[in-house]
């Protein structure tokens, strides 16, 4: 009687685990995929409205019309960028704020609750929109799988200038992988890399010119 009784016990299932509820992650990324760096926080924060918006106009004037917007974290434009960690992080620094509703559960409007968010501005003349696009995309964690070489080669460029130095050498390597006869001409325009000595560009881009 007593074996029965144990062996009962030993052969039941624990409970199962209610479904877990999905992160809303821009982009399309998985949360496990979402790259944060140490001391930025978990893909929890993800959760959060996002705190920053960019907008793109003529000189970056204020007065200019806004030619294009785009949204994004400001613990995932830190850890990746150091443009947008100096400008982010510059102590006495101000931005416009505007303020938007934060991400919630509830159904009731009059629930949810307002959070600040920061307004920045970039030239339109550095960026075109897809660029910007694909640069946060991959800071959300989105694969290079399928990129067209026009759109690595902007953002190689664009990693660049935002100071993206681990996905500027990503962008470099998918390039380098994509070369063709057909191609090249195309990539002998970007600059070589003085600031990393083991871009896989550099390399290539040397003997294409030789």
């Amino acid at each position: 009687m007593m074996w029965e009784l144990n062996k009962t016990l030993f052969d039941q299932k624990p409970p199962a685990k209610p479904p877990a509820r999905p992160l809303a992650v821009p982009g399309g990324a998985k949360p496990e995929n979402v790259p944060v760096a140490p001391g930025v926080g978990g893909p929890q924060q993800l959760l959060m409205a996002p705190d920053v918006k960019i907008l793109a106009s003529h000189g970056a004037s204020p007065r200019a019309e806004v030619e294009w917007s785009r949204e994004a974290h400001k613990s995932l434009l830190c850890a990746h960028s150091e443009y947008f960690r100096s400008l982010l992080t510059h102590d006495g620094g101000s931005f416009d704020t505007d303020l938007v509703d934060e991400a919630s559960t509830s159904d009731n409007k009059a629930e949810q609750a307002k959070v600040e968010r920061i307004i920045l501005r970039l030239d339109s003349s550095q960026f075109t929109e897809e660029t910007m696009r694909l640069l946060l995309s991959y800071c959300y964690g989105r694969s290079l799988h399928g990129t067209s070489v026009e759109n690595l080669l902007e953002l190689v460029d664009g990693a660049a200038y935002m100071g993206m130095t681990s996905f500027s050498l990503r962008f470099e390597e998918s390039l380098v992988a994509k070369l063709k006869s057909e191609n090249v001409a195309q990539c002998i325009h970007l600059p070589r890399n003085t600031e990393q000595s083991d871009s896989p560009w550099d390399a290539t881009s040397i003997y294409v010119r030789t």
